[in-house]
């Protein structure tokens, strides 16, 4: 029997995936009917079609729900009349022309999640399933601040390639737990790397969806699948947490928070201080997220906050959903946009 790491990660977001699929397929489509080939010379896909596309003498490369620019970090030096489609978001001057498919594309990530919206008993909820420097260090802070067992918390240290062969059936977590310790050279946290290394694959889910341990809990840590300076990506993870009745705190680029803000989603501001989300130091900001979750785990919840918590999760659902509406128009500004080029 194959040993899946992933096997306790139960969610109900992704039926996002036929949306982003369809997508990506229509935009294949209108490049290629205005005479864009693929570009070989740049490898990568998205869900099976092609990431670039040149046409004459220039380049273009899309790709969403991806970090662009660490995929494929040329696009930085590419000028005008080079081009990207992106749902990324710079916090650098892009010297290309840059396409972008938000907010719009956003819609993609609504979902009316199945729960029992019962009073939050937990502490607080972080759930990590592949390894990485980051998601190291927020295991080693729940580890040194005492904290990890008062979560709903995994860390599952699964990384792309373990088990690709039918019949391998090692177990990776403590490989990836200790490569990731050293290539990311964490050795400030020698003693929590061994705490943690005895019990890496660390899960205590069980079998319930990530939804319902939201509900459960009393704030979400959620670390995104992507930390820049330069630029901002998104995932399921904060859309998740967006449109469920509960304050969160999330480690993202600097400016992730003020983002989502500024695109009009309740960000819960007057539940929690997201100052951290300024703070241009990667390792500072992830220790501020966790000094601040300390604050969170004895509080308790009137109903008052909870009507609270289900209206801000309503507007960022509703909000999603006007963003689905308004997608038509925007697929053809795009569309238009491309037969400019």
């Amino acid at each position: 029997m194959i040993f899946d790491h992933q096997k306790t990660h139960s969610d109900q977001i992704w039926v996002s995936a036929s949306k982003e699929i369809g997508i990506v397929e229509s935009i294949s489509q209108a490049l290629t009917s205005r005479g864009f080939v693929e570009n070989n010379s740049i490898p990568g896909c998205n869900h099976g079609f092609p990431n670039s596309y040149i046409k004459g003498e220039m380049k273009l490369v899309y790709r969403l729900v991806d970090s662009l620019y660490l995929d494929n970090p040329e696009v930085w030096a590419w000028k005008i009349p080079n081009a990207v489609i992106t749902d990324n978001i710079s916090l650098a001057t892009v010297a290309c022309q840059e396409i972008s498919v938000l907010p719009e594309f956003w819609h993609i990530w609504h979902f009316d999640p199945v729960c029992i919206n019962r009073p939050a008993t937990k502490g607080y909820n972080c759930f990590m399933n592949r390894v990485s420097g980051d998601r190291s260090q927020m295991f080693y802070e729940l580890i040194r601040n005492n904290i990890l067992d008062q979560g709903y918390v995994s860390y599952n240290c699964f990384r792309p390639g373990d088990n690709r062969n039918r019949d391998d059936t090692t177990d990776y977590s403590k490989i990836n737990y200790d490569r990731q310790y050293n290539e990311a050279e964490m050795y400030r946290y020698q003693i929590e790397h061994k705490v943690g290394h005895a019990l890496i694959p660390y899960n205590t889910i069980g079998d319930a969806s990530l939804e319902q341990l939201i509900i459960d809990s009393k704030i979400s840590i959620i670390i995104e699948t992507y930390t820049s300076d330069s630029h901002i990506v998104f995932s399921e993870k904060i859309f998740r947490a967006l449109q469920l009745p509960r304050p969160w705190m999330l480690y993202c680029s600097p400016k992730s928070v003020s983002t989502l803000r500024e695109y009009g989603f309740d960000v819960l501001d007057q539940y929690v201080d997201h100052s951290y989300d300024q703070i241009t130091d990667h390792n500072t900001r992830l220790s501020t997220i966790v000094e601040k979750l300390k604050s969170f785990i004895n509080r308790d919840y009137v109903e008052s906050d909870y009507d609270m918590f289900n209206k801000a999760a309503q507007h960022n659902r509703t909000l999603l959903l006007e963003f689905e509406k308004a997608w038509p128009e925007k697929f053809n500004k795009i569309l238009n946009e491309l037969t400019k080029l």
